[in-house]
């Protein structure tokens, strides 16, 4: 009884109007939701990704709808997409007789297809395919393609115009300046939220440390002079310390044979007058 308490309600089936509705705000930030990354940041980023879906689609729809069953049913579908496109690569490969086995598959299903690209289709085997020659001549002509393409583009742009006196016009001037200049990097100085990429953003400009050496140079000759000064400071009142201390065992030296002197008067005196008395 209590694992039937556990397990959560079995909720309406959604119709192809919702899986579309789902999809499309699912595309909006395919960029995150779609992203390989499994560390922390991008785990919780991604489970606030899906809060927000769910609010939006409950704003669209008119019905409510957790974050879990929306991800839940995303799962799912990605899951029949890849389904129904491996059983289609697989009948066009089948041979053998009797009709042609059609997969229905819809515009959401394309969709889905073309947001996770190669994880569908599949990559092109480099190794044990005879289809060399179809793909270089397809290459050929998206090359070719390209180059029509930028061949046009490139007539339609406007050019400088030029005055009587030979000088361009400033406005083609600063534009072709913009396009040549590259971006200088900016930084954002807010950190609170952060992402694993945000942290490959160029360091800023106020934490760099300007490598001039003849600055560093410059430095550590003010710090080896100031230095020298600093010990033969030391040296001076090292010699000065000296000689007081010499001074003052000398003076003490002095008083000490002064006194015994006079102690030694005191004495000889008093040992004449006893003399005398004996006499």
């Amino acid at each position: 009884m209590e694992e039937n308490n556990i397990k959560r309600k079995r909720t309406a089936n959604f119709t192809a109007d919702e899986e579309e509705i789902l999809i499309s705000f699912v595309k909006k930030y395919k960029h995150i939701l779609e992203n390989k990354k499994s560390d922390a940041v991008t785990n919780s980023e991604k489970m606030k990704i899906w809060e927000k879906i769910a609010k939006e689609y409950s704003s669209v729809m008119g019905c409510s709808k957790t974050s879990l069953c929306l991800r839940t049913k995303y799962n799912n579908m990605k899951k029949n997409v890849k389904k129904k496109f491996a059983e289609e690569k697989s009948y066009l490969r089948c041979t053998g007789g009797g009709p042609s086995i059609k997969v229905d598959i819809s515009n959401t299903d394309n969709t889905i297809k073309e947001m996770l690209g190669d994880t569908v289709t599949g990559f092109v085997s480099k190794y044990d395919a005879d289809s060399d020659k179809h793909n270089l001549a397809n290459d050929i002509a998206t090359e070719e393609n390209i180059q029509e393409e930028f061949i046009i583009e490139y007539v339609d742009e406007a050019e400088p115009t030029v005055s009587s006196e030979g000088s361009c016009d400033n406005s083609t001037n600063e534009s072709m300046k913009s396009t040549l200049m590259p971006e200088t990097p900016t930084t954002s100085s807010n950190w609170s939220k952060y992402n694993a990429a945000k942290l490959k953003t160029p360091k800023s400009l106020e934490l760099k440390l300007k490598n001039d050496d003849k600055n560093i140079q410059k430095k550590i000759s003010t710090w080896a002079l100031a230095k020298a000064d600093l010990v033969e400071l030391q040296k001076k009142s090292f010699l000065e310390e000296q000689q007081l201390k010499l001074q003052h065992m000398q003076e003490k030296h002095d008083l000490y044979m002064a006194i015994q002197r006079e102690e030694w008067e005191i004495k000889k005196e008093r040992l004449l007058s006893g003399q005398e008395k004996n006499v």
